[in-house]
């Protein structure tokens, strides 16, 4: 699993990709932009599942990295609150984490909270070591 997350989202993916891999799941953090993400993006897998945190400016490096999952065969899981309808026929599923209407709250938080429902999803679902990402 990559879970891709940079400035404000970058808790969010860091918090994911830490926490998978304490209860034994490949996992790694993706925070890389411009030129440098293309590293990254080697290691895109067929199978793989990769997890981006990007709530409202659709940056270059969303597209790309979408782009490239789709061409090697790995599912993609948005976690934004603007983007839906932007990327929703792009990627396999969008999951909402609203910014608060107050502004009050960090720009992480409901992030990290999705973040946590989907680490919860997964540690009752599946044995440790067998999780393989859906197919369709």
């Amino acid at each position: 699993m990559h879970a891709f997350g940079v400035a404000a989202s970058e808790p969010a993916a860091r918090h994911l990709a830490l926490a998978l891999g304490r209860i034994g799941r490949r996992a790694r953090f993706v925070g890389a932009t411009g030129f440098a993400l293309a590293d990254d993006l080697l290691a895109l897998r067929r199978g793989d599942a990769v997890v981006v945190f990007q709530p409202g400016r659709a940056l270059q490096e969303l597209t790309v990295l979408v782009e490239r999952a789709r061409a090697v065969g790995a599912r993609v899981v948005l976690v934004t609150d603007e983007l839906g309808e932007q990327f929703g026929d792009r990627v396999d599923a969008v999951l909402t984490a609203p910014h608060t209407p107050t502004g009050i709250t960090s720009e992480a938080l409901t992030a990290l909270v999705v973040a946590d429902v989907l680490l919860l999803a997964l540690t009752t679902l599946v044995e440790p070591g067998r999780w393989t990402p859906p197919t369709s």
